[in-house]
């Protein structure tokens, strides 16, 4: 995963997830979740100190290869337009909207 502040948000994610109860997650999702790898795209990263940089930049992740990083930001505009319909929807249709979207964002690239 690429977050702006992935080395605060990291540390408190478990809790985060577990304090919302989610009824619908299986616990294998917890277990999937606490290995879960990230970092901060090269923009980003730089306004970081020196450990965030050597721990969380993604030229010295594995298995990231040439990432573009910065563009893991590029469908937040078309899907930002979803938040206030998402939030009210139900679980499966809120699935379906999410797909839709990416979908033709993906067919627009």
């Amino acid at each position: 995963l690429a977050y702006d502040i992935w080395c605060q948000y990291v540390k408190k994610l478990l809790i985060r997830v577990a304090r919302q109860k989610f009824p619908h997650l299986p616990e294998a999702f917890f277990e999937m979740l606490s290995r879960i790898k990230g970092g901060i795209p090269s923009f980003h990263v730089l306004r970081h100190i020196w450990g965030c940089r050597a721990l969380y930049s993604y030229h010295h992740l594995a298995h990231t290869g040439e990432t573009k990083t910065e563009n893991v930001e590029t469908p937040w505009v078309p899907t930002k337009k979803l938040g206030g319909s998402a939030k009210h929807a139900n679980h499966g249709q809120r699935h379906d909207d999410l797909d839709a979207t990416f979908m033709h964002w993906n067919y627009l690239k």
